[in-house]
């Protein structure tokens, strides 16, 4: 929706500048058809000055056209958001060729063409130069090269503006989050239990990974957890969610998957989303805890998880079972799948496809 209204709005303007040109014609004879260029240089109507060629000529043609990526560039950074040198100069190239196309078909093929007030005095019997479709479909083709330098100067400047793309979030990464050594989490909850369980001593005790959708605009987390299950929600949930009970943040990690379609990857978590959390870690039913998720979602070319199965270890260091786990499973009427094939965060996080990932800004 914002192209589209983008790309009628750059019309708009486009058209209005042709209208105002439209008011005294000579004044851009050198964007007409040679016929009537050379016609009116015959009747003297012609500036010199101003015919194409020449140093100063071509100086002035590369300065407008840096000049026009670098707005270009600030358009598709704030107002479409995009973030990285390829999503800057697509968006940028699509645009120059929406309104190129405009230009050549509407403009000039259907309003140039056929209205009397771009006929300059003295070619009034040009009518087939008037009407020479073919150079304004030429023009076009030649527009759409054209483009390329400009549409490459406004992915520089969205590049200039947020950095290279390694040093942000990227669509299909992986956020950890892990519990600050010595966090004395709340007796009896999931995240002391998994702590315990997986956790190491003197280390950062990893509790929960989420999938991060980064799209150009805004960032989703896709994650399971008791609270939601299964759900795509904004980055402020999932922050807020996750803040601590002095009200900090706990430790956020951010990993990147190798050698996956990491934006594959983010849309099959998607169609996991509304599946409840899965509270007794099995394998083999529909409900779906954080890693399990993520498993499930990262898949290698063979179509077979990039992360693999261990058996699961629900002991604490000292061998014996947290309160917590013998509560829940007592609860749910089934025993703990200790030693069943699973995943946890913290042996997640030591995989070999996993990059680390520094942002400097934060999340």
């Amino acid at each position: 929706m914002v192209f589209l209204l983008e790309s009628l709005a750059a019309c708009a303007v486009f058209t209005l500048f042709v209208f105002l040109m439209s008011r005294n014609p000579i004044k851009s004879i050198f964007n007409y058809p040679p016929a009537i260029i050379e016609r009116c240089d015959s009747l003297g109507l012609v500036d010199a000055s101003n015919k194409p060629g020449g140093v100063g000529f071509y100086v002035k043609k590369v300065t407008a056209m840096i000049i026009f990526g670098v707005l270009l560039g600030l358009l598709v950074r704030y107002v479409n958001g995009c973030t990285t040198f390829l999503c800057g100069a697509l968006t940028a190239y699509a645009l120059w060729v929406v309104v190129n196309w405009f230009d050549a078909l509407v403009l000039d093929c259907i309003w140039f063409c056929h209205d009397k007030h771009f006929v300059i005095p003295g070619t009034e019997d040009m009518k087939d130069a008037y009407h020479d479709y073919r150079f304004h479909i030429k023009g076009a083709l030649i527009g759409m090269v054209l483009g390329i330098p400009a549409a490459l100067t406004a992915g520089l400047v969205v590049l200039l503006l947020c950095g290279p793309a390694q040093d942000r979030l990227q669509n299909g990464d992986l956020i950890f989050v892990g519990l600050p050594v010595g966090y004395d989490a709340e007796t009896g909850s999931m995240d002391a239990a998994i702590a315990s369980a997986t956790g190491e001593k003197d280390a950062l005790n990893l509790i929960h990974v989420a999938i991060a959708e980064v799209k150009a605009d805004s960032i989703w987390i896709i994650d399971a957890t008791i609270a939601h299950g299964v759900d795509r929600h904004p980055l402020d949930t999932f922050l807020t969610d996750f803040t601590l009970r002095d009200g900090s943040y706990p430790a956020f990690i951010v990993k990147r998957v190798k050698g996956v379609d990491a934006d594959a990857a983010v849309e099959r978590a998607k169609t996991f989303c509304g599946r409840n959390y899965d509270l007794r870690f099995l394998p083999d039913n529909e409900d779906l805890y954080c890693t399990e998720l993520v498993q499930k979602s990262y898949l290698d070319a063979d179509g077979n998880p990039v992360f693999k199965s261990e058996p699961m270890n629900f002991l604490a260091p000292d061998g014996t079972m947290p309160p917590y786990w013998e509560w829940l499973f007592g609860k749910l009427g089934t025993e703990v799948p200790q030693g069943l094939p699973g995943t946890n965060p913290q042996k997640m996080a030591e995989a070999d496809c996993l990059v680390d990932v520094t942002i400097p800004s934060g999340l």
